[in-house]
């Protein structure tokens, strides 16, 4: 199977080319730059750097959120454009779950935690000893004070969430907290791909159920509910 997959759900954007569990090609773009823009170009040129352009494609794959609402909004959306465009299936995967990917066949398991603003986090725990990240309860958006409050023992926490709030983390009684490498703090699209790869070409599914995970409203439809 080859899929092309991305990321755009944080300030930084990713895609990838992949043939089953090859990375044939991956482009990265830096943070504060603007992925409507830039996110076709990237598509093509990672395309044009496995050999390939969307004739040779399987599949589409994005992260489904949660994280920037415009920034899911644009990954979700032109992935699916272009999924219905060339009549391809897709798979579409939680941007906590894709981290979570990461990884794979640590013993301890781990805290994805995404900066979710107004002093919160998006935040899922998830066993990572076998192949797969298993949740291990539903996503949800709260104070790192109350996802803290969830957990003991040994975790490994990752995500920006977690960077920004590492000291309220370090300062948690009876948790011992893990840290993987600075790198390791966003989600790439190279792990939702391996996720697809994991979950086989019969999990796909017709772009039009392909749907952004938000977790909460945004700003714009908070303000505009204290009009009515």
């Amino acid at each position: 199977m080859k899929i092309l997959a991305a990321d755009t759900t944080t300030a930084s954007a990713s895609v990838c080319v992949m043939e089953e569990s090859k990375m044939l090609a991956r482009r990265f773009r830096n943070p504060g730059q603007t992925h409507s823009r830039h996110l076709l170009p990237m598509i093509e040129g990672v395309l044009g750097d496995a050999g390939m352009d969307m004739r040779h494609l399987d599949a589409l794959v994005t992260t489904l959120g949660p994280g920037s609402f415009t920034g899911l909004r644009i990954g979700v959306s032109t992935m699916k454009g272009l999924a219905m465009a060339k009549g391809l299936p897709m798979f579409g995967f939680s941007t906590l779950e894709v981290m979570a990917a990461r990884f794979l066949s640590h013993p301890a398991p781990v805290c994805i935690m995404m900066d979710a603003r107004r002093g919160e986090v998006y935040a899922q725990n998830f066993d990572v000893s076998g192949n797969i990240p298993k949740a291990m309860g539903p996503a949800v958006v709260a104070s790192p004070h109350d996802v803290l409050a969830q957990i003991q023992g040994a975790f490994l926490f990752a995500g920006s969430g977690a960077l920004l709030y590492r000291k309220e983390i370090m300062e948690q009684a009876g948790l011992q907290a893990l840290w993987p490498g600075i790198l390791a703090h966003e989600p790439d699209a190279g792990e939702a791909a391996f996720l697809a790869m994991a979950a086989g070409r019969d999990a796909a599914l017709p772009p039009h159920l392909i749907m952004p995970l938000y977790l909460r409203k945004s700003d714009a439809e908070l303000q505009w509910e204290k009009k009515l």
